[in-house]
This record gives C-alpha cells, structure tokens and sequence, in this order.
C-alpha cells in the first residue's frame, strides 16, 4: 500500500470564477481579491485568486482513489478522517488549470478491523509547477 512514488497527475481542473464564487458561499471567504475583479486588480492582481482552502481541498481526488483501494482490499470499509496538515506554495489566479496527484506515505499494520494511514499530495499547475502540498491521516473500520 505504501509507495515512494507518486500516481499518475490528474486531469486539468479548472479553477473558475464560478467554483471560487460557490468555495465563498459555502465557507464565507468571500474576501475582494477573490470575487471581485475591481479589489482584485487593486492590490495588483490581473484577475481574482482562488482561495488557498479551495486549492488544497483538490486533494480529495487523491483520497477518492485510495478510498477505492482500501474499500477493494477491505470490502465494507468506512473512512475517517483523523487530520492533515498543508502548504500553500503560491496563488491560482482565475481561469487557471490545476492538477493533483498522490501517494499513500505511511500505513500501519492492520489491526482487528481497523488500519490508519495517511496519504501525501502535490496540487499544480499543469506545467507543474506546485502550488499546494500536504498530507492527510486516515482510518479505514471493516467487518
């Protein structure tokens, strides 16, 4: 399960002005520079910035993946998220495409229906250049 390298990169998200709009309604960081163009372009951006938690959320991509293995390995298996930790590495304007990609970095022996692990994960440009990365710590309980 454990792995040094790293999957396959998804494919491009699009980080439009509409899932920035739907991350502010939904969590409230709804701050000028990411939804309005005017303040945006005021404190000297070309276009507005996506919101770093939006941008470091894309990593749920990585888990759907290792949840899918988990559960083939574990049928029945429930996840928990136990944590994480992140970095932010620069700013996602508007109209930009993003890619993630993942690897499982650590897993503990299986315990009587129950594993832990955590998975690391790289948010980029397309070019790939980074510009999120981070890991989370999971819980897998089976029958």
């Amino acid at each position: 399960m454990v792995s040094q390298t790293f999957n396959d990169w998804s494919p491009p998200i699009l980080v439009s002005q509409q899932r920035i709009n739907l991350f502010a309604a939904a969590t409230g960081d709804d701050q000028g520079i990411h939804v309005d163009l005017e303040q945006a372009v005021s404190a000297g951006f070309d276009t507005t910035i996506a919101q770093g938690l939006l941008v470091v959320g894309f990593n749920a991509l990585v888990q759907k993946i290792i949840v899918k293995r988990l559960e083939r390995d574990y049928p029945g298996s429930k996840i928990l998220h136990l944590g994480g930790c992140y970095k932010l590495e620069g700013m996602v304007p508007e109209g930009s495409f993003v890619r993630v990609h993942g690897r499982v970095a650590s897993a503990e022996p299986p315990k009587p229906k129950k594993i832990r692990f955590s998975y690391a994960y790289e948010v980029a440009f397309c070019d790939e250049r980074r510009v999120a990365s981070g890991s989370m710590d999971l819980a897998g309980i089976f029958k």
